[in-house]
């Protein structure tokens, strides 16, 4: 879907304003999934079509998630996320139940299982709140 003027200023009035940037959005499946950067991890949101909270995509830990793509009116959306422990995994979203399945992971040697990401915050000179995440062996 192109997004035009419009569009994008009747996104930014229908879905909640918070601290954190906008950074992707798209419309699947008749819901409009908006990424944020939230202290260097992707949070998403989800709204229905006139702007009103409809829930979160969840992830599997710390990382990145690109946007949830797919046709308007389609019911599946795909989007990929992945970590300092995780490889690139496709899900494939059903934007009904919010159910997600692993679509396609790309197969490493490495046993992410016996790993973890900790995210601790440090205070600035000027007070700032900077976050900082790290890969470490599951005790």
């Amino acid at each position: 879907m192109m997004a035009d003027r419009a569009s994008c200023r009747r996104l930014e009035d229908d879905c909640a304003e918070g601290p954190d940037a906008i950074d992707e959005w798209s419309i699947v499946g008749g819901k409009i999934y908006v990424n944020r950067l939230k202290d260097v991890k992707t949070e998403t949101s989800v709204y229905s079509l006139d702007g009103k909270p409809a829930g979160t995509v969840d992830y599997d830990g710390i990382g990145s998630a690109s946007r949830v793509g797919g046709r308007t009116t389609d019911r599946y959306g795909y989007f990929l996320f992945q970590s300092f422990i995780m490889p690139p995994t496709l899900y494939r979203l059903d934007t009904v139940t919010g159910k997600r399945d692993v679509f396609f992971q790309t197969k490493i040697p490495f046993d992410s299982s016996q790993y973890e990401i900790r995210q601790v915050f440090f205070k600035s000179k000027d007070g700032a709140r900077i976050p900082c995440s790290s890969p470490e062996r599951r005790a």
